[in-house]
């Protein structure tokens, strides 16, 4: 065992809203938004956290669309595959530079 320091950077809230992709694809199954969104998250989290306990490397992307297929599944959403590929366009393209221009660390002249 290395005694390495672990650096860990939750992008969520800042760099990607998953509820708010949620809620923008999802506008015609309003009483599964907060469900899938909260196991999307919950799944991205862990999928992360077993790849690093386990020693391995983790692409955040593909964590966060291993994570949104077992949502779909709880949600009871994954027969339309058209809407897994909505929900992942979504989270790609929230608007991070609005959201980090707010932020103190960088201004609208970085973004």
């Amino acid at each position: 065992m290395t005694n390495k320091p672990i650096y860990i950077f939750d992008a969520y809230g800042t760099l990607l809203d998953l509820s708010a992709a949620a809620r923008k694809v999802l506008s015609g199954h309003p009483d599964k938004v907060q469900l899938l969104a909260e196991v999307w998250r919950g799944r991205q989290l862990e999928y992360a956290w077993t790849d690093m306990a386990l020693g391995r490397s983790t692409d955040f992307w593909d964590a966060t669309a291993r994570a949104l297929d077992s949502a779909l599944v709880i949600a009871g959403l994954d027969s339309d595959m058209s809407l897994r590929e909505r929900l992942l366009e979504a989270a790609d393209s929230t608007d991070r530079c609005n959201t980090l221009a707010k932020s103190t660390v960088l201004n609208r002249a970085s973004c």
